[in-house]
């Protein structure tokens, strides 16, 4: 169980350099403000309450056999992390193109494997606390381009360790996901 916390440590500090290492120098000032990352607003109740904000990221992966794509949120309250909040969708029938505008059901991945929804894993990064093993919710694209992914979403997800441990329940979810290229 050690193992499964640092090996998960060790995604999120991947994905952060992912993020930031996919960051380009703009020198002609004709698009968007490099610093821009996204934002994410959301309550949590249950094993862990309160209002979080953050950062949000909408990633690709090119791969030859599938094209994984992260929606990937967190935050840096004053240097510290506190949560990160990630959504996963992939298929084993190929790539996947982006996805519509639409309305996409949160669950267990085993569920979607056809890349038809979301899985989900909210870190309490804290105290290594994960909840998104057995989730049901929804999450809606009300918007996607080619630089950043809108939308809203909730969810209920069970601890991911000890399922007797209350769960937690995510409302008034609502991000702005930059699109980043891997």
């Amino acid at each position: 169980m050690k193992n499964l916390f640092k090996l998960k440590k060790w995604m999120v500090a991947l994905t952060a350099l992912l993020i930031l290492g996919s960051c380009n120098n703009d020198d002609n000032n004709d698009s968007e403000p490099q610093n821009d990352m996204g934002e994410v607003n959301f309550t949590l109740s249950g094993d862990i309450t309160g209002n979080k904000t953050g950062f949000a990221n909408f990633i690709e992966m090119e791969q030859q056999t599938t094209t994984p794509q992260i929606i990937n949120m967190f935050d840096n309250d004053g240097g510290v992390q506190t949560f990160s909040l990630t959504f996963y969708r992939s298929s084993i029938n190929g790539p996947l193109d982006r996805p519509t505008p639409g309305n996409y059901p949160i669950g267990n991945a085993a569920e979607f494997l056809d890349g038809s929804g979301f899985s989900v894993i909210y870190t309490n990064t804290t105290n290594d606390n994960e909840y998104g093993l057995e989730a049901s919710g929804s999450l809606t694209i009300s918007e996607i381009n080619d630089t950043e992914v809108i939308g809203t979403f909730s969810f209920s997800a069970e601890h991911v360790i000890d399922p007797d441990r209350p769960g937690i329940q995510v409302s008034n979810g609502s991000f702005r996901a930059k699109i980043r290229q891997q």
